[in-house]
């Protein structure tokens, strides 16, 4: 990607970080990047094919979106299933996260793990999507080490909300509920009332 592109995926007075929803329990999630062809193959290519400076736009972005919430808080990575963390070989969304607390400071926990299999969210629709991850995520962090600390998620991407969802339930559950969470990107179609696709 030429320097002129990347400028295009980068915060500017034209793409400011918003909060794109705010969920039932008054969690808000921030995001920069509108979803679409250009901003998909970004982070896939960051994602499966391990590209530096596509991964650096998505970082960017995150940086970006963290901008809209207070200092000091744990960023807490919506974990890589293990099929996903074999595919690749590394737990991308984590090594977003620590990408990220360098720039801000934050501390990185891996808080949250599967409590079983989940399907690819990919080619679901969003009430599929969420019948996949409702109760799929625990927490498992000792959650007395970081007691003075609020905590924020951290995903990829906002497609419908649902791994978001469960994540905050998950940490909830655990007594640490989330301040909010971040995404690079966000679905053009996104909303509470998604239709079914």
């Amino acid at each position: 990607m030429c320097v002129a592109c990347q400028r295009k995926f980068s915060p500017s007075h034209a793409l400011t970080p918003k909060i794109v929803h705010v969920t039932k329990s008054k969690c808000a999630i921030g995001s920069l990047l509108p979803y679409d062809e250009r901003v998909s193959r970004i982070i896939l290519g960051a994602k499966d094919d391990g590209n530096r400076k596509l991964e650096g736009i998505v970082v960017n972005a995150l940086v970006a979106a963290r901008s809209l919430f207070p200092e000091n808080l744990l960023l807490i990575p919506i974990p890589s299933t293990s099929i996903a963390k074999r595919r690749r070989g590394r737990d991308f969304t984590f090594e977003l996260a620590r990408a990220l607390s360098r720039h801000t400071g934050d501390q990185v926990v891996r808080s949250l793990r599967y409590t079983r299999t989940v399907a690819p969210q990919k080619s679901l629709n969003a009430r599929e999507r969420a019948v996949n991850m409702r109760g799929a995520l625990v927490s498992c962090e000792n959650s007395q080490k970081f007691i003075n600390k609020p905590a924020l998620l951290l995903d990829d991407v906002l497609t419908t909300g649902a791994t978001l969802v469960e994540g905050m339930r998950a940490m909830g559950s655990a007594g640490r509920p989330c301040l909010g969470a971040i995404t690079a990107s966000f679905s053009l179609n996104w909303s509470p009332g998604q239709p079914q696709r």
